[in-house]
Parts: structure tokens; C-alpha cells; sequence
């Protein structure tokens, strides 16, 4: 009898996948609510095949009793083509190529699978149970190690020819910028990404005492561990050279979102990441410089943090159905 019960309660199983599949976060969940009821973390200690990775899941999922599933959402951080269910990072190893990821683990669990990059499942989170509930189209824009932005509507996300999510980091900003990971200038993602804004403002530190007595004050001397929302706060409480750093990549920032406000009209704008978790002043000083690039032109849409980060990946992976 209890078996059965149990059976009936889990119907959802959600999987991040990270590090080019080396670190998987398992959650199972139920009643679409997007948090997690059981969560189990798997590391390997190289990125493993997608072979390995099916059958880890399969061990887990089996450890659950096998209960019947309703649908198994996956976002991985990387490159999808969610339209053909392929993992299409080539920094995960020659075995993803052409692996048809979503219909094998679709197999091996019994249940429909929904593969979406971490991004637009954050996104989608945010519609469903965060900060974006109600609004539509929502305009979500990761400033993680890298840039990328997600469209969503009507809680689903947009997904272009290619089958990717947006490649924001690689906006042409018009301003100087530190080269790009493509090899390129000019890029937005040298400039705002929290990696790019945590090793500019340490190379900005180390012609600044003030700036670098600053860094170690916050990070007990470990300027390596400084994070993007402390130098929001450093930048804030009055680090000149923090704040002109801040300042620049708020400048690119704001040009790229008030040409996307004027192309598609997003009811809502928010960031996710380690900068939604920066002091409010992050986010009046972006309101305030989108709202002088579109003066005349448009209304400021509203522009916030992300609520459901840092699980907003697992959470999207968890609500989410497959199409």
C-alpha cells in the first residue's frame, strides 16, 4: 500500500546539468509548485558520456521506487537544440554529437522528456513561480559566467531556427571591451557577465589601494573569492574606480535591453544569475540608463532581479512539460 501511495505522489522529475555534465542535480516533485521534494546531487570527476549520464539517472530514478512519471524536465547549462533533444555543446565531448540525448533517457525512464538550456528553464521558472508570474512576453537575461538571454511567452520559452537560446554575450555594444571568448571586440559579455565583472574589478584594484584594501576587507584577503554582487556593493559605497567599472558595463547593458524593449516590447525584464542577488542600487542605476536610452521613444518596462535563482534551472526543469 505504501508503494503504491508513493508511486502516485512523485510525478515529476527534474535534472541540471553543469559543468559539461560533470556536475547533475536530480529533484523529484509533484504538485507543480517547483520546489523540490527530494534532491540528490551527482558529481563525476570528468565530463562524463551521455551513456553515463543515462545511466546514473537510470540508477536514481530507480532508487525512487520507479514511480509512474508524468515528465522529466533537463536543463543543461550549454548549448541545445531542443527541437531534435541533442546536447549541442561541442565542449562536452565528441560522444554528445548527434546523441539523441532526450530520446534515450526518454526510453530508459518511461516518460516524456523536455530538454531546454539552463537559461530558458530559469527563465520559465521565473514566469511560473517567480518574479515574471503574469507577464508576458518575459525577457530574462543570465549574467552568469557568460550572457544569455530567454524569451518567454505565455510560459513557454521561444526557441529560434537553430534550436539555442538567445547568444546576448555577443551583442555588439559599440564601446571598447575586453576580448570576447570568440576571439571578437566589442562584445557585450567581457563587460557585464559577474565572471567579467569580478576579473575587471580586480584588475582595476591593482592600481588602486583604495580599491584593493576595498576587495580585501570583503573577501578577508581573498581577492580570488570577491563576488559580482560585492563589487556591486563596493561600487555603491563609494570605490570610485568600482563604480566607473559598474557604470561601463550598466552603459553597454542598457543600449543592448533598450534595443530589445523597442523590437519586442517585454511586459518584464529580469536578471539572473549572481547579479540578482546584487544591492538594489544594481538595478535603479540599469532603470535609470535604460530609461535615457528610450526617452521619447518607449516606457521603461519593469526590470528587476530573478526570485527563483539560485535553483532557477531546477525549478524550471521541474514545472515545465514537455510540448
Amino acid at each position: 500500500m505504501q508503494e503504491s501511495r508513493h508511486r502516485d505522489e512523485i510525478r515529476r522529475i527534474g535534472v541540471e546539468i553543469a559543468d559539461f555534465g560533470s556536475r547533475i542535480t536530480f529533484a523529484t516533485g509533484s504538485d507543480g509548485s517547483g520546489q523540490p521534494e527530494q534532491v540528490r546531487h551527482v558529481r563525476f570527476e570528468r565530463p562524463p558520456t551521455p551513456d553515463e549520464v543515462i545511466d546514473r539517472l537510470g540508477g536514481l530514478y530507480a532508487d525512487l521506487g520507479a514511480p509512474m512519471l508524468r515528465s522529466v524536465g533537463v536543463a543543461v547549462w550549454g548549448s541545445v537544440d531542443s527541437l531534435r533533444g541533442m546536447v549541442i555543446d561541442a565542449r562536452f565531448g565528441a560522444e554528445w554529437t548527434d546523441y539523441p540525448f532526450a530520446q534515450r533517457l526518454s526510453e530508459r525512464l518511461g516518460a516524456p522528456i523536455y530538454l531546454i538550456s539552463g537559461v530558458s528553464a530559469a527563465a520559465c521558472a521565473e514566469t511560473l513561480v517567480g518574479a515574471g508570474v503574469g507577464r508576458s512576453p518575459l525577457l530574462f537575461v543570465h549574467l552568469g559566467r557568460s550572457v544569455a538571454s530567454s524569451l518567454v511567452v505565455n510560459g513557454q520559452p521561444l526557441v529560434g531556427a537553430a534550436g539555442r537560446e538567445g547568444r546576448l554575450g555577443h551583442w555588439q555594444t559599440g564601446v571598447e571591451t575586453p576580448r570576447c571568448v570568440c576571439g571578437s571586440y566589442g562584445h557585450l559579455e567581457p563587460l557585464v557577465s559577474a565572471q567579467s565583472l569580478v576579473r575587471l574589478a580586480i584588475g582595476a584594484a591593482a592600481d588602486n589601494d583604495d580599491a584593493l584594501a576595498a576587495i580585501h576587507r570583503v573577501t578577508g584577503v581573498r581577492a580570488e573569492a570577491l563576488t559580482a554582487p560585492q563589487v556591486v556593493t563596493l561600487a555603491a559605497g563609494g570605490i570610485q574606480p568600482l563604480r566607473e567599472l559598474v557604470d561601463h558595463a550598466l552603459l553597454a547593458l542598457s543600449s543592448a535591453l533598450a534595443n530589445l524593449i523597442v523590437t519586442i516590447d517585454p511586459a518584464m525584464i529580469l536578471i539572473g544569475g549572481p547579479l540578482a542577488l546584487a544591492d538594489d542600487r544594481y538595478y535603479i542605476w540599469l532603470r535609470e540608463a535604460v530609461a535615457v536610452r528610450l526617452s521619447g521613444i518607449a516606457d521603461t518596462p519593469m526590470i528587476g532581479p530573478a526570485k527563483a535563482e539560485p535553483r532557477g534551472a531546477l525549478v524550471g526543469a521541474l514545472t515545465l512539460q514537455p510540448r
